[in-house]
């Protein structure tokens, strides 16, 4: 199966919205152990989020709020959708 390199990106590292709950928001590069340890600590962070981003099954449920608005399913009609690919 093809992946989209924009995709896998997103999964990396959250570009404009998290997309799952435990999505990395921050990255930390350091010239040190020191630097590292001193900057890198572990934050928590509160995000809204809707109950699609919560639930798997809710999120591909017709009428969730869409997360990502390019992606679209041409398998059922190339409309706007969470379900990448059956």
């Amino acid at each position: 199966m093809m992946i989209n390199p924009m995709y896998l990106s997103m999964n990396i590292l959250a570009h404009d919205k998290v997309l799952y709950d435990g999505h990395a928001i921050a990255a930390v590069a350091a010239t040190s152990p020191a630097y590292r340890r001193g900057s890198a600590a572990p934050h928590r962070s509160r995000i809204r989020g809707s109950a699609s981003r919560d639930d798997v099954d809710a999120a591909m449920k017709p009428g969730a709020t869409i997360l990502l608005k390019d992606l679209r399913n041409k398998e059922e009609g190339d409309k706007h959708t969470n379900v990448a690919q059956h």
